[in-house]
């Protein structure tokens, strides 16, 4: 069975369950998370796997993000982990990159 069939027999299946016209109304990180729920995200793996360009771990910016990302409710971790890595759960990525150009900001 190819990819595409095993993809519609579970849409089909999920369907059953739930009308079509009951979830078009959300996009698919909505639906994710109406799906999965919040996930408990783990703020130190995040910090440490993130790359830092023009900055270092020491930088105040960056000290400041990280004590205002911990602070966060349990949503807007998990929205702050969708603007940067595209999804809402934590998984196995090797590095969230930051990078200024911070010969524009003098």
């Amino acid at each position: 069975m190819s990819y595409g069939q095993v993809l519609e027999n579970v849409m089909e299946g999920f369907n059953d369950l739930v009308p079509r016209d009951l979830i078009s109304i959300f996009h698919d990180k909505e639906l994710e998370l109406l799906i999965s729920g919040l996930p408990d995200i783990d703020l130190d793996d995040m910090r440490g796997n993130t790359e830092y360009y023009g900055y270092s771990v020491a930088s105040p910016v960056i000290q400041w993000f990280w004590e205002v990302a911990q602070a966060l409710s349990k949503e807007d971790k998990a929205r702050l982990l969708q603007f940067v890595t595209g999804t809402t759960k934590m998984g196995s990525y090797s590095s969230i990159v930051c990078r200024t150009n911070r010969e524009a900001e003098g």
